[in-house]
């Protein structure tokens, strides 16, 4: 998994994270840093080819490539992820599933006129208040005398949709304040307090309710795909989850009224509304659109869940087809001699994988309906069926590749998070090497709690002195 950012000298770095299994458990690591000349995909790629030379990295092993599906890593023609798979024919790209729902909201919002013009109208209040002190100041006085919590008024981030979810989260809880800041501005003859003043109406103020409800439940499909540890038992259950409460919530079904949320319902019963916003539903609708789209049942990695023993059909005939077309493309796949150069030996044996399928879903049905992901289910197997890899060779390899899929560049982002404590203003120039090792020794090294103290000071003072020159 790699993913690019700036740091505070505005040095290009591109981190790199590797996804392992250890003891039948996927594990991630943090594997180095490297300086960007530039972002284009050919050097990027070239970095890439060099520091896996460089750390004895076999790109022949590497069977998924993760990113946060930018252009340059994913472009059809020059991506990096397309020139991977020309070297490694059986590299998979996977498009990080917390920027596809990000990118996912941006949609809807792209298809409902309202929500353009209602970012606008939110950019423009954080810029009414950020750049002066005076209307900050007049906005904290406001949120004390309507006993609303102090806080601002906050940007929304042009690469991050989601960022929307803070902005409305702030402002639903100092909607009053804001206006009566705007208020008493407009009072003493600010125009440009009198323009925004005007656009904060009712359906502003339904649009901000809706949406603090709404993005909470988008905030915990995140929170989920952020984990480093999601699994395939996890994925597709919490997106349908997501759709069914988005739908419950804001549309309803058939006779069935929507509940309209909490905050929201809240707002409209406080002010004896008794109709809703068109948009409300067109938006909701326009979501769910979305994410289908952006989440599709037609992926490469969506035919690894029929490893997963609880997706197994409850009647007993129906296991004969169960999962054929799913396999017969994974044989087909992983199993065909590709042409790269020379000869790319196949991964399985073809046919075989078929074969082992046709056993397996039976075996499986003992694993059905226990309380366990799809990680601990196969953790589980692994090792307490010492004989599983020698009857289902084939099937073993195929399912660590499941095992290993990067769904989320969360911990690359992470990474990202920590070389900006490093690497801050006062050490601006840092270099590549000393960054490398700090965040080695944080991100990969020891917990504090079980480092061995004494030995590191043995070992410092057993190294050959050195005498101070003057």
């Amino acid at each position: 998994m790699i993913d690019e950012a700036n740091s505070i000298d505005n040095s290009k770095y591109l981190a790199i994270v590797g996804k392992y299994i250890v003891n039948n458990i996927p594990y991630m690591r943090y594997l180095g840093m490297i300086n960007l000349e530039s972002t284009t995909a050919g050097n990027i790629y070239n970095q890439i080819l060099s520091f896996c030379t460089s750390n004895e990295i076999s790109y022949h092993k590497i069977i998924h490539f993760g990113s946060d599906g930018a252009s340059n890593m994913t472009g059809n023609q020059t991506g990096v992820a397309t020139r991977l798979k020309e070297i490694n024919p059986f590299m998979t790209s996977i498009h990080c599933i917390s920027h596809r729902l990000h990118l996912a909201g941006k949609d809807a919002s792209d298809e409902v006129e309202y929500f353009q013009q209602y970012e606008k109208v939110l950019r423009s209040l954080y810029s009414y208040f950020s750049r002066s002190h005076k209307r900050q100041d007049l906005l904290k006085l406001m949120q004390e005398i309507n006993d609303e919590p102090t806080l601002k008024v906050l940007n929304l981030c042009d690469t991050r949709w989601l960022s929307l979810s803070s902005s409305v989260y702030n402002l639903h809880q100092i909607m009053n304040s804001v206006i009566a800041a705007l208020n008493d501005d407009m009072l003493e003859g600010d125009g440009h307090a009198r323009v925004l003043l005007e656009k904060l109406d009712c359906d502003f103020i339904s649009v901000t309710m809706f949406l603090a409800d709404l993005t909470n439940i988008l905030k915990r499909l995140i929170k989920i795909f952020q984990s480093d540890n999601l699994s395939l038992s996890q994925y597709k259950p919490n997106i349908d989850a997501t759709i069914k409460e988005i739908t419950a919530e804001f549309i309803g079904d058939g006779e069935i009224s929507p509940n309209y949320g909490m905050i929201f319902k809240n707002y409209l019963v406080q002010n004896h509304y008794f109709s809703v916003p068109s948009f409300v539903k067109d938006y909701s609708l326009a979501m769910i659109k979305a994410i289908n789209n952006r989440f599709p049942d037609t992926e490469l990695f969506s035919l690894f869940k029929i490893f997963d023993p609880n997706e197994l059909p409850d009647i007993e005939d129906d296991l004969n087809l169960y999962g054929q077309s799913e396999i017969e493309f994974l044989d087909k796949f992983y199993g065909d001699t590709r042409l790269v150069n020379d000869a790319f030996c196949e991964i399985v044996e073809k046919g075989q994988l078929i074969e082992e399928w046709n056993s397996l879903k039976f075996y499986l049905q003992s694993h059905k309906n226990i309380e366990m992901n799809f990680i601990e289910i196969w953790k589980d197997i692994f090792d307490t069926d010492n004989d599983f890899s020698f009857n289902y060779p084939n099937l073993t390899i195929i399912i660590k590749i499941a095992l290993l899929i990067p769904f989320s560049n969360a911990h690359v982002e992470r990474i990202f998070s920590e070389m900006k404590l490093i690497k801050n203003k006062l050490r601006n120039k840092m270099d590549i090497n000393t960054l490398n090792n700090h965040l080695m020794i944080l991100l990969n090294g020891p917990d504090v709690r079980d480092f061995d103290f004494e030995k590191a000071y043995k070992h410092w003072a057993n190294k050959k002195r050195r005498n101070s020159c003057y």
